[in-house]
């Protein structure tokens, strides 16, 4: 498998893994992976796992399509080869695979203010969503990451701390020989700082493994200046 295919496949399974922890049972076939459910906020119902299968992967949006059983959901054309545009679909994020290879990354320890550790705690989990989606002062309606999650001896969901405050924070999971990096949240003043950290601390907690993931504008730039490389064009399709 080569560098793309393996972030694509990382990517996933970590989505099939949280819609799980929602009851929600999605399936893998060749070229796509497939939930016939509404899945948690901000996960797609459709991810393409191969190229240049436009046809049979249309077969699978169509499907869902006239199911009518979904409102508002997506499809993570992961190798921006789908035109869903006629069929409804905005596209809301055009982004890059990105590759990090061990050694290659320019990482460095922070201040000794800021202490990275993996969250362990349902009450702190929930504290570390707050601050992913900036509403610490308002209590979370609708949760994504439950707890059953922080069981998942493949996954680590790692916050920074300011003294009690979460200020930063990322989701490690590994899947084969590849640890994908995802949900990156960064304190606007001091983000660079603290994306060097973060990416620091997942090498130093998965030595040795290749990172994976995508990201798009400013955090695409942020990542491919600590050492990843680009591997290839994703975009990310909601139906409205």
């Amino acid at each position: 498998m080569n560098k793309l295919d393996e972030a694509v496949r990382n990517n996933a399974i970590w989505c099939d893994v949280v819609s799980k922890t929602h009851g929600v049972i999605g399936s893998f076939s060749e070229d796509c992976w497939i939930a016939q459910e509404a899945t948690p906020r901000f996960y797609p119902n459709v991810i393409t796992l191969s190229p240049n299968k436009q046809d049979e992967q249309f077969v699978h949006v169509e499907r869902l399509l006239a199911s009518g059983n979904l409102k508002k959901w997506g499809v993570e054309d992961s190798f921006h080869d789908l035109d869903l545009k006629p069929h409804g679909f905005k596209a809301v994020i055009d982004g890059q695979w990105i590759f990090g290879a061990p050694g290659n990354l320019m990482t460095k320890k922070g201040p000794s203010s800021i202490c990275w550790r993996v969250i362990s705690s349902e009450k702190e989990l929930i504290r570390w969503e707050s601050a992913w989606r900036g509403e610490s002062a308002s209590p979370i309606k609708e949760r994504v990451f439950l707890a059953s999650l922080l069981d998942d001896h493949r996954i680590s969901i790692l916050g920074a701390f300011e003294g009690t405050q979460i200020i930063a924070g990322a989701i490690a999971s590994r899947t084969g020989g590849v640890v994908g990096i995802s949900n990156i949240f960064l304190r606007k003043k001091d983000e660079n700082e603290l994306r060097f950290q973060c990416i620091n601390e997942i090498e130093r907690t998965h030595p040795n493994s290749p990172l994976v993931g995508y990201e798009s504008g400013a955090d695409l730039e942020g990542m491919l200046g600590l050492g990843f490389e680009s591997i290839g064009p994703v975009r990310v399709w909601v139906k409205l």
